[in-house]
């Protein structure tokens, strides 16, 4: 069983030794998923935008990152926003199929810096109801 844990819930998560150091970003609300106190991935949501997601390699296509997403969905309609945004890398296919499936549409295509790099990214948006 997957668990989608709050960011209180992960605070005590790691009070009780069990996270690694993934809290050294300020954000409005960070979800995690685990199984048997494994970290599975996380998302990090800031006021209408996922700022990050993050699946591990060997939990790709196990409908982790789908859940990740519908909870930063979850939470910003909760929070009273209309649309809910996010950034992803053009040459990131399984994040662009994951966002796509989930009902997020193309709205932009911007340049944005990868360390040294400068990288294509495209824009999503769902309108949330």
């Amino acid at each position: 069983m997957i668990h989608v844990l709050t960011y209180a819930e992960i605070e005590q998560w790691v009070r009780d030794g069990k996270a690694r150091a993934i809290l050294s970003r300020k954000v409005d609300d960070m979800m995690v998923a685990v199984e048997d106190d494994e970290l599975l991935g996380f998302v990090l949501v800031e006021t209408d935008t996922i700022r990050e997601i993050f699946v591990r390699l060997e939990n790709h296509r196990q409908g982790v990152g789908r859940r990740l997403v519908q909870a930063a969905i979850d939470k910003v309609r909760v929070a009273g926003c209309p649309v809910i945004k996010v950034l992803v890398k053009a040459f990131n296919i399984p994040s662009n199929r994951l966002f796509q499936s989930q009902g997020f549409r193309l709205a932009s295509i911007t340049e944005t810096a990868f360390f040294s790099h400068t990288l294509i990214a495209n824009c999503y948006e769902k309108t949330l109801a």
